[in-house]
């Protein structure tokens, strides 16, 4: 194994402490920036979960210092070369002493980069709220850490409201509130003020002080006055001290890149908070790809990255205040998608046309040790493919896809790429180039050993099998 971060007598305190509960169905991981799901709080008791086989999976992969489930670009500490930070000797608590509870996406926004539309509960979520809070109550006296909402608006979650309410909270425990900070005033205050007896962190995320710029990237009408003197009001609390931590965050992407040096000169001068930070767009699947690839100016290939560059070479970012969320780290995505997808439909036309095709793909599989094979995206072309391949008398029983809707049907699954399930296969045919950097790294922290493969890769194996 590789041993990336060396003393394995020592690991990190997250990995080791944490559990996130970002799920409304309950889904249980044990980082946030992992994606390593360790069981469902629907199905399970959290001392099941927390002492499980996948937990234990999970720890075992720092004990041998590969970190393999680790998402190293997206983890802040491993971007900016802070892991050693956070090692601690290997001691499993009891019970998790850092909590995220962000299992409630309802929100007043509908940012552009989260959601397209403003989030619908559906009607069993009621219920799956009681059941998720009988279980975080049994352990919040051990909390060291608790931290709320990252995924929808604080005041608008009022299961989450009442977990951090809770009477049975440790007095020392920390708090962490994360918001848009359009709800935050003095009367939403009053709701949760018994929160200023602890150490309380709050971190606003705000994507612009621009009025057009801000209505647009968080996908509301409201002013953005509303927003600022919001700000002004936590600043006074941070002043007072009966807020400890502000921070205030944006996320950085096209259309409101120019606009950051001014963003960060407002915050310093109009506002007390003790971090500015930085975070750069990345693709989430919420927009068509394209228009992801055009959000992000940190990709190389962004018309305006040079633009970009030369905008975050201000000064006024090395402020002391400032922090880059991921560091100097590059983006993982490359050419514009249009030509990328151009590929994926070159390499389906070729299939369909393949001259004596059944013979050349009996070929394939004989010099390839007759692989069983799976697929790699739930798209309309990945479904194209699984059937032109049944044609072709390979059966496709499974479509791996990290953001689509799981799917169990008789003929074939879609399900995320998880280590249980991808190491049944050989090879793994990714049917999009556009992502493949970032999907070779996903199967990567599932531990998958096998063969991956692009379409057009495989065409031309089959071409010159019968060349």
């Amino acid at each position: 194994m590789e041993e990336r971060y060396g003393i394995q007598s020592k690991v990190c305190s997250r990995g080791l402490n944490d559990i996130w509960i970002n799920e409304y169905d309950g889904k249980v991981r044990m980082c946030g920036w992992s994606n390593f799901y360790i069981g469902n709080l629907m199905e399970n008791t959290i001392e099941e979960i927390w002492n499980g086989e996948l937990a234990q999976k999970f720890r075992e992969s720092m004990l041998d210092g590969s970190y393999r489930y680790c998402n190293h670009a997206k983890c802040p500490h491993c971007a900016n070369n802070k892991m050693e930070d956070l090692l601690v000797d290997y001691v499993v608590p009891e019970y998790p002493t850092y909590c995220s509870l962000s299992y409630q996406l309802q929100c007043n926004y509908a940012c552009k980069f989260c959601r397209n539309e403003h989030y619908v509960p559906c009607e069993c979520e009621n219920e799956n709220y009681k059941k998720i809070e009988s279980e975080v109550k049994k352990f919040l006296p051990s909390l060291i850490t608790l931290s709320a909402n990252g995924a929808g608006e604080l005041f608008c979650s009022d299961s989450i409201i009442r977990l951090i309410g809770n009477e049975e909270l440790n007095p020392n425990t920390k708090i962490l509130l994360e918001t848009n900070g359009s709800l935050f005033n003095e009367r939403s205050w009053k709701k949760i003020e018994r929160l200023g007896r602890h150490n309380l962190q709050v971190v606003v995320t705000v994507h612009s002080f621009e009025e057009m710029t801000y209505q647009y990237l968080s996908g509301t009408s409201l002013p953005v006055q509303q927003v600022i003197d919001n700000l002004k009001f936590i600043s006074q609390l941070r002043r007072e001290n009966v807020i400890n931590e502000f921070e205030i965050a944006t996320v950085i992407c096209e259309r409101n890149f120019r606009e950051m040096p001014k963003f960060v000169e407002t915050c310093l001068k109009d506002f007390s908070m003790d971090t500015i930070r930085l975070r750069f767009f990345e693709p989430y699947g919420v927009m068509d790809a394209a228009t992801e690839w055009f959000y992000d100016v940190r990709n190389e290939f962004h018309p305006y990255h040079d633009e970009f560059e030369q905008v975050m070479s201000n000064p006024i970012f090395l402020n002391d205040k400032v922090w880059r969320w991921q560091g100097e780290t590059k983006s993982l995505q490359k050419e514009n998608p249009y030509f990328l997808e151009r590929k994926n439909v070159q390499a389906l036309s070729s299939l369909v046309t393949l001259p004596n095709a059944m013979e050349s793909i009996n070929k394939f599989m004989r010099k390839n040790d007759n692989p069983k094979i799976a697929l790699y995206g739930a798209s309309s072309i990945g479904n194209a493919y699984r059937k032109l391949f049944y044609e072709y008398g390979i059966n496709i029983d499974m479509i791996f896809d990290t953001y689509a809707c799981e799917i169990i049907q008789k003929d074939y699954q879609v399900r995320r790429p998880e280590e249980s399930l991808v190491s049944q296969y050989d090879l793994i045919i990714v049917t999009t180039d556009t992502f493949m950097t970032s999907i070779v790294e996903e199967l990567e922290r599932a531990n998958y050993k096998g063969k991956v493969r692009t379409m057009s890769d495989v065409v031309s194996d089959l071409k010159s099998v019968i060349s």
